[in-house]
C-alpha cells in the first residue's frame, strides 16, 4: 500500500466578478449557472475519484475556487456527505473553505462549523479602498475586517487571512499598514504574498503600474520583520503561522504528497505501484457537468519531469530536506538528484550539506529561477 499522505481538493468555479490578476480556473457567475446541477456533477465525480485513489485515508480537504462561499450551505453539506460516504476521512482531517468578504454571512460560518469544516481562509488582499478597486475586489476594508473577526469569533481550528503587497500604486507605508491591520486582528495564519502578473489575465494585457523592485524588496524586508516580531513563523515562502497552525493541506502539496481534485479543471496526482500519475478534468464548467468523471488528461509522469515537479513544490518550504527523501518520493537515484542540483548549486541558490538540500537566502530571492533550473533542458 502507498504510504503517501492524501488530500482532497474541491473546486467551485464561480465568482461575483473575475479579478484582473487571477489566472485560476474561475468564472463570473451568470444567472444560468446552477449550483445544484454543479453539485450533483461533483458528487458523481467524488464517487469515481474515490475509486481512482483507492481506500487511502484523506488527511485534508480544501474547498477552493472561484468563491466557495457563494455556494448555499445545503450544497456544501451534500458535497461533504458524499466525501464521508466515499472516502476514509481521518478523525483529525483539516477541512478548509475559502471565503470572500463580499459573500460572507455569519450564519454561513456557523453552519460550516456545524458541518465539520474546521478552517476558514479569508481573501482580504487589502484594507485600502484604492488598492481593492485597482485589483478588482468587490469588498471594502470594513467588510474584510468584519469577515475576519466573524471567523475568529467562532471555534474553528484555524483561520487564515490572505493579504497581498506590491499592488498598483501601493506605497511602502500602505503595504505595511495592510499587514499591521491583519496582525492586529491576530489570526493564527497569514498568507502574505506579492502580486504577480500572470499570463492570460487582464493585467497581462493591461499592465498596471506596480511598485518597482526596490520598493517591493523594502516592503518584503519590513513585512518579514513585522511578522517575526508578532510571533508568526515563516514555514513556506508566503505562509506564516502561529505555533500549531500551519496549513496541512498546502504542506501536503509542498511536501509532494498525493491529492485528488474534483470539480471543473481540477487535477489529481496519485503515486501508484507503477509510478506517478496525473489526471485532469474538463476546465469548462459546462463540459465538466456533462462528463464529471472524464479525465481529459491522464499521464504517467516521466523521470525527466518528476525531479522538477518535486523541487517546484519542496523548495517553497523553509526547512532543508534529505536526498533520501527525494529518492523515496520520486524514485530517482542519488546520482540523478545530484546531477539535477548542479546548476542551482553553481548559481548559489541551493547547497547540499551532509546529504541535506537547503535553499540559500539568494535562492529565496531568485526562487523562480532556482525552480526552473531543475527543468531537464536547463541542466
Amino acid at each position: 500500500m502507498i504510504d503517501q499522505p492524501l488530500s482532497l481538493y474541491i473546486h467551485l468555479p464561480w465568482c461575483l466578478e473575475k479579478c484582473p490578476y487571477c489566472d485560476f480556473n474561475s468564472y463570473q457567475k451568470k444567472d444560468t449557472d446552477n449550483e445544484k446541477t454543479y453539485t450533483d456533477a461533483l458528487c458523481l465525480d467524488l464517487i469515481h475519484s474515490a475509486m481512482v485513489a483507492g481506500r487511502r485515508p484523506i488527511h485534508s480537504i480544501f474547498f477552493g475556487g472561484g468563491t466557495p462561499s457563494l455556494f448555499a450551505c445545503e450544497h456544501i453539506e451534500k458535497i461533504l456527505d458524499h466525501i464521508h460516504k466515499n472516502f476514509l476521512v481521518t478523525p483529525s482531517c483539516e477541512i478548509t473553505i475559502e471565503m470572500n468578504p463580499s459573500s460572507f454571512e455569519t450564519a454561513k460560518l456557523e453552519q460550516w462549523h456545524k458541518m465539520g469544516i474546521n478552517r476558514v481562509s479569508v481573501g482580504a488582499q487589502s484594507f485600502h479602498a484604492p488598492a481593492l478597486k485597482a485589483i478588482g475586489r468587490t469588498h471594502d476594508g470594513q467588510q474584510a475586517k468584519d469577515a475576519i473577526q466573524a471567523a475568529l469569533a467562532l471555534p474553528f481550528r484555524s483561520v487564515n487571512v490572505d493579504i497581498m503587497y506590491a499592488l498598483p500604486e501601493q506605497s511602502i507605508d500602505q503595504a505595511q499598514q495592510d499587514l499591521e491591520m491583519v496582525i492586529d486582528l491576530n489570526p493564527p495564519h497569514i498568507s502574505w504574498y506579492e502580486l504577480t502578473i500572470e499570463a492570460n489575465t487582464y493585467f497581462a494585457k493591461h499592465r498596471p503600474k506596480i511598485p518597482d523592485h526596490d520598493t517591493q524588496f523594502a516592503i518584503c524586508e519590513q513585512g518579514l520583520l513585522l511578522l517575526e516580531q508578532a510571533g508568526y513563523d515563516r514555514y513556506e515562502i508566503s505562509a506564516y503561522a502561529k505555533t500549531g497552525h500551519t496549513c496541512a493541506h498546502n504542506k501536503n502539496y509542498w511536501n509532494f504528497g498525493d491529492y485528488v481534485g474534483c470539480g471543473a479543471g481540477a487535477s489529481s496526482k496519485i503515486m501508484k505501484n507503477d509510478g506517478l500519475w496525473r489526471y485532469q478534468k474538463h476546465r469548462s464548467p459546462a463540459l465538466y457537468q456533462s462528463a464529471p468523471t472524464k479525465h481529459v488528461q491522464e499521464q504517467k509522469v516521466s523521470k525527466d519531469e518528476i525531479i522538477f515537479e518535486y523541487m517546484l513544490n519542496k523548495l517553497r518550504l523553509m526547512q532543508p530536506f534529505t536526498i533520501e527523501e527525494v529518492q523515496r518520493l520520486t524514485g530517482c537515484t542519488e546520482v540523478e538528484i545530484q546531477t539535477a542540483c548542479t546548476s542551482s548549486i553553481r548559481a548559489g541558490w541551493i547547497k547540499i550539506i551532509e546529504n541535506r538540500i537547503l535553499l540559500t537566502s539568494l535562492g529565496r530571492l531568485f526562487m523562480n529561477d532556482c525552480q526552473a533550473s531543475f527543468l531537464k533542458d536547463n541542466h
